[in-house]
């Protein structure tokens, strides 16, 4: 499905992290590095995702983290946020496992994402964008979708 209307197919796809991504496609079945897509905040988004801190003090990120060891100790960065670790807590990382399908949900005429996560739970994130446009950076929201 061509969905930046560049004339080529395109690939949308969910992770295991839980974060969407877009690769664009390009002459000769080629693809472009992916893309995280983000919401119309420019917040990446990933259904479920995030940072939790747990009642014990520890803290879990729910998404894409990198571990890294420092001078100063453990740090994880999680989407440009350098997160240090407590000496006397942890940190931990798991995923929500998303699937993305693009559809014209509300009938306007733009593709918006539905999006299931590991849990079952199936959320809309509508189009705020043209016909045109594939929803993008500044051009979704995300909130529970509504039974259809």
């Amino acid at each position: 499905m061509d969905l930046d209307g560049d004339g080529y197919p395109d690939i949308i796809s969910g992770s295991w992290p839980g974060e969407i991504f877009l690769f664009r496609g390009g002459p000769g079945g080629t693809f472009s590095a992916p893309e995280m897509l983000k919401d119309k905040d420019g917040n990446i988004i990933n259904i479920g995702g995030g940072l939790h801190e747990q009642p014990n003090g520890d803290i879990l990120i729910t998404g894409n983290a990198e571990f890294e060891q420092t001078s100063g100790g453990s740090v994880v960065n999680y989407h440009g946020k350098r997160i240090k670790s407590p000496p006397d807590k942890q940190i931990m990382v798991t995923g929500t496992a998303s699937a993305v399908h693009a559809v014209d949900w509300n009938g306007d005429g733009r593709l918006d994402l539905l999006v299931g996560d590991i849990r079952g739970n199936v959320f809309l994130i509508p189009n705020e964008g043209t016909p045109s446009t594939m929803p993008s950076a500044s051009l979704v929201s995300c909130r529970p979708a509504t039974n259809r």
